[in-house]
């Protein structure tokens, strides 16, 4: 009998394995991301602690197998065009130290512009929100609340400004923070002092709004109601709304609009009107500094990674490749540009690293080798 129990056991087990096995393999890869929940407080880090490793990312055309993560590693899906808004990643550079998030969503690093220190986390936080102003950096901390803080750039002094339990902020402008919460049934969208005082109400605006943006006065948004996008702008002195064209990949600079087609950069005014198109295949990040207008261009559309860095002048003329490797994102400040790119690990896999280059195209540093050695 205890023979007879023991061989039912055995056969139960097996089958219950074959049948765990058999769902696993049902699952679909390509639309799991693992995210830690856990409560991280703010501090300044004065220690070298580790902090979560690179993303990794498929870009194959096929279907990747993905690997189980872990809090420390955040696995993407493959997508045919990763836009740069999809994923973390801009630098703020401070004296000769570059502060820069290593993840998706990720903590913040401060490396030195020549590789020689890497400071991790100089924030604990998991953020994708951050805005320099003066030698302060400001960021958002994401919870329950969501919490703002601000924390000086070279970690002296850190403090807690304001929390609520829905707050975005859409951006800091001269000494005004603009930022929107949710109601119960609509974004309240408000401004308020650096300090987050003198708060005054603006406008609502419907909660299926998105990709907000403050310029010369104007709320620029999207709405998306039953798969139809529609974009508008609010004058917040009046609170005139007007429907706009499809700004995407939108860049306010001046008295003018920068955004995308497939096929090109369309340079508008305030209203939507057309002024001059610059041809360029899914361009992507515009930013302007200078009157010089830079940004990425798509080179493959099966490989989301396949891209260059280019430049022209604010008429489209003088137009030039800066970089050619693969760009997940950039930042320009003044004569550098910091990227951050896709930096090959394996046959069909691909790890994002910091880098900086000059605005010439020269002076080219990965910082790889200097983080994953821990200097």
């Amino acid at each position: 009998m205890k023979k007879f129990l023991l061989t039912v056991l055995i056969v139960c087990l097996i089958l219950s394995v074959f049948s765990g096995c058999t769902h696993n393999n049902d699952t679909d890869v390509n639309t799991t991301t693992t995210q830690s929940t856990e409560k991280l407080t703010t501090t300044v880090a004065t220690t070298e602690a580790t902090t979560a490793a690179p993303t990794t990312i498929a870009t194959t055309a096929k279907a990747t197998t993905t690997k189980a993560t872990t809090a420390a590693t955040t696995t993407v899906p493959v997508k045919k065009h990763i836009k740069s808004e999809d994923l973390a990643g801009k630098a703020i550079i401070y004296d000769d130290w570059i502060i820069t998030p290593m993840t998706i969503g990720g903590q913040m690093l401060k490396i030195k512009m020549d590789g020689s220190k890497v400071i991790r986390p100089f924030i604990r936080a998991y953020t994708n929100y951050y805005y320099q102003v003066g030698s302060w950096l400001y960021y958002v901390e994401g919870g329950y609340p969501n919490k703002v803080y601000k924390i000086k750039l070279d970690g002296s002094k850190s403090s807690l400004l304001f929390e609520d339990i829905s707050l975005h902020i859409i951006s800091i402008t001269d000494d005004t923070v603009y930022y929107s919460k949710y109601d119960g049934t609509a974004k309240q969208i408000f401004k308020c002092d650096l300090d987050f005082k003198n708060q005054k109400f603006l406008v609502k605006i419907t909660v299926d709004s998105f990709n907000l943006s403050v310029h010369n006065g104007y709320l620029f948004y999207r709405e998306t109601v039953n798969d139809t996008e529609t974009y508008y702008r609010i004058d917040l002195n009046n609170n005139k709304k007007v429907e706009m064209p499809k700004l995407n990949g939108a860049c306010f600079y001046k008295d003018y609009i920068f955004y995308t087609t497939d096929k090109e950069i369309i340079k508008a005014d305030l209203n939507g009107k057309t002024i001059k198109k610059f041809s360029a295949t899914k361009a992507g990040d515009i930013q302007i500094q200078d009157d010089v207008i830079y940004f990425l261009e798509d080179l493959d559309p099966y490989d989301s990674s396949a891209n260059r860095l280019v430049c022209m002048d604010f008429d489209g003329s003088n137009r030039k490749t800066i970089h050619n490797n693969k760009c997940h994102n950039f930042d320009v400040n003044g004569d550098i540009i910091i990227l951050h790119e896709f930096i090959p690990e394996g046959v069909s896999l691909y790890q994002i690293f910091p880098s900086k280059i000059n605005i010439d195209g020269t002076g080219y540093v990965c910082y790889k080798d200097a983080i994953e050695n821990k200097k």
